[in-house]
């Protein structure tokens, strides 16, 4: 899929992260910019609010979710 108002290219693509000793299993979105910088995002609906499990850009890791909860049940 092309991105026509940024001028990128846009894959989807699924992936399963393990965090927490959980596997979850992720929508991966990888965008290329024209310029060639690569943002990959794994989102996840298990991940309650933003369901951002991790986001790299151009290979460095931005953010990555270590555990999440309100503690013990």
């Amino acid at each position: 899929m092309i991105d026509r108002s940024r001028g990128g290219k846009v894959d989807v693509s699924r992936e399963t992260v393990t965090v927490d000793g959980k596997d979850l299993d992720c929508i991966v979105i990888t965008r290329t910019a024209r310029n060639g910088t690569v943002d990959k995002r794994w989102i996840c609906d298990e991940i309650p609010v933003t369901g951002l499990v991790r986001r790299e850009r151009a290979g460095q890791v931005m953010s990555e979710l270590l555990s999440w909860g309100s503690g013990d049940k």
